[in-house]
């Protein structure tokens, strides 16, 4: 099960990366 930490970063970063 990956950690919420990392879900976490990866939402954040894709919706940086997108704006």
């Amino acid at each position: 099960m990956i950690s919420i930490d990392i879900q976490l970063s990866i939402f954040w970063i894709e919706s940086r990366r997108r704006n």
